[in-house]
C-alpha cells in the first residue's frame, strides 16, 4: 500500500499523477492492480449530511480527479451514484484529452455497485 501524504500546491498534477500511476507489470507480478480512493472522517464515517463530497477537501477532489487519469474503470456505490448526481464527464478536459491521446476512451466507463448486485 502506498499512502500520499504530500497533496499541496507544491506538487504538480505531473507529479502527483506520476506518484498515482500503475504500477509496472514486473513490479506487481500475475493478475490485476487495483486502486481504492475513498475519505473517511476520524470517526471512521464515510459521508456527512448523507454525501462523501461533504468530507473533502479541496487537495482530496484534486487527488480523486487524478487517480481517474489511467483508470481502465471506476467503481462506485449505487448509493453514491444517488446521493452525489454522477452524471456527465468525471474528468477534466485536460485528463480527458491526456487519456484519448495515450489511446484509450476519453472517460473511465464507471461500474455500479448495488447491495442486490
Amino acid at each position: 500500500m502506498r499512502r500520499l501524504t504530500e497533496t499541496g500546491p507544491g506538487l504538480d498534477d505531473d507529479a502527483l499523477r506520476a506518484a498515482l500511476a500503475a504500477p509496472a507489470a514486473e513490479d506487481t507480478g500475475p493478475g490485476a492492480w487495483v486502486r481504492v480512493v475513498f475519505i473517511a472522517s476520524a470517526d471512521g464515517a464515510a459521508t456527512l449530511d448523507g454525501r462523501a463530497g461533504g468530507l473533502g477537501s479541496p487537495a482530496d477532489q484534486r487527488l480523486l480527479s487524478l487517480s481517474r487519469h489511467d483508470a481502465d474503470v471506476v467503481l462506485v456505490g449505487a448509493g453514491t451514484i444517488r446521493a452525489e448526481g454522477y452524471e456527465g464527464a468525471l474528468l477534466s478536459e485536460e485528463d480527458r484529452r491526456r487519456r484519448a491521446e495515450a489511446g484509450g476512451p476519453a472517460d473511465p466507463p464507471v461500474a455500479v455497485v448495488s447491495g442486490s448486485l
